[in-house]
């Protein structure tokens, strides 16, 4: 990675969420065991896991398929495929999908992402946030600030990645150019053609010392062009 990047080029850097800015697999597995646990102790139901386990391969499905109002159908498909109460449904998936993966979101932050946000900063270059989920509770409980964020599903926009009106809008709360940016996410399907198709360079963020490499790339390029 070293030298690929021309930072003084570089006038924002656009970051997806999860597994981008923390270690999704490792948070997974925290909920796997709170999941069986509260299972075993008789406050999670069967018919509870099915709603989160229809939830996310209804959400895989309808970004696939490039759908569009998903904020409505994203619980109601759930709700007519489980003949279940749709207020059922969105109680389940705010709490398990929404609000208690929050406190483990700390602990599962990639090492050096704070540290690379503190060094963008420093150089002038803006930070924002595009994500397919809920931001802003998600960025306080990694510490992490940005200087615009942007939800797939806010009113307005409603369309989940790989569609790109909510990178276009990012960029423009930014108040930059396409030209100026660069998009990081952690998968090339739906985060990196989101970026293509607005052709905005796009960096996969992959493995545990991402932030570690791509921060040192950083310190030596502004080195090398002071």
């Amino acid at each position: 990675m070293r030298n690929l990047i021309a930072w003084n080029r570089v006038r924002g850097v656009i970051f997806d969420v999860d597994g981008t800015l923390y270690d999704q697999r490792r948070l997974r597995i925290m909920m796997l065991l709170e999941i069986s646990k509260s299972f075993f102790q008789k406050r999670l139901a069967i018919r509870d896991i099915k709603i989160i386990n229809c939830f996310r391969k209804n959400r895989e499905s309808l970004a696939l398929k490039e759908e569009i109002n998903i904020s409505s159908r994203q619980l109601l498909d759930v709700a007519n495929a489980l003949s279940i109460d749709p207020n059922i449904v969105a109680g389940i998936i705010d709490e398990w999908i929404y609000q208690r993966p929050l406190k483990y979101m700390q602990v599962c932050r990639f090492s050096q992402v704070n540290s690379f946000f503190r060094a963008l900063r420093i150089y002038g270059i803006k930070i924002g946030i595009f994500s397919d989920y809920p931001v802003q509770e998600k960025l306080s409980a990694l510490e992490l600030q940005a200087d615009a964020i942007c939800y797939s599903l806010e009113p307005g926009l409603d369309k989940l990645k790989p569609q790109s009106i909510g990178l276009q809008t990012i960029v423009n709360r930014l108040n930059l150019d396409i030209s100026e940016c660069i998009f990081i996410g952690d998968r090339d399907s739906r985060d990196g053609e989101c970026a293509r198709r607005l052709s905005i360079r796009f960096i996969l963020c992959k493995g545990t010392d991402f932030y570690k490499k791509l921060l040192l790339d950083f310190e030596d390029f502004v080195k090398q062009h002071k």
